[in-house]
């Protein structure tokens, strides 16, 4: 058998793109239909599938999932996408200034020289996406504001 053949007929990622292929957008699917079109019944494992299965919902139906907790999974509102992508943004933030800490908490002195270069280059470049980031931040921001009319464009 050859290590890439799925185990049924259709693929796990296959099989949860045809499910909810067929769902309109506010629609929960639960976590039994799931199972069923997969043909497991352990939860985790569902979520594993349904997880796998996110980026290619999103490519290729542009679906986005958001997890109902104990039931299953509701097809995002297209208007909702935003808010999805802007909280993984916060993750990634919030992981980048982590990250800074743990470069920053390091005792370069127990460090080879060679060590300590790349260290500091890490360190240097994790800072100079932490900046950027930042700075893009604050542009949008400003650019939402004027768009709802919180600001005019001298405001600072």
């Amino acid at each position: 058998m050859s290590p890439f053949k799925p185990k049924n007929e259709v693929s796990r990622r296959s099989a949860i793109l045809n499910l909810f292929r067929g769902a309109c957008e506010g629609e929960t699917v639960s976590y039994v239909a799931i199972g069923a079109a997969l043909g497991i019944t352990d939860r985790d494992k569902v979520q594993a599938a349904v997880n796998q299965a996110r980026s290619a919902l999103l490519k290729k139906q542009m679906q986005a999932l958001i997890n109902v907790k104990n039931v299953g999974y509701r097809v995002a509102f297209t208007n909702q996408h935003m808010t999805i992508a802007g909280a993984h943004e916060t993750k990634a933030t919030r992981q980048i200034k982590k990250a800074l800490r743990v470069y920053s908490g390091t005792d370069l002195e127990k460090m080879t020289d060679v060590e300590r270069k790349i260290h500091r280059d890490h360190q240097m470049l994790a800072q100079a996406l932490y900046e950027s980031h930042s700075s893009l931040d604050r542009r949008i921001k400003r650019i939402e504001d004027l768009l709802e009319g919180k600001n005019t464009i001298n405001q600072k």
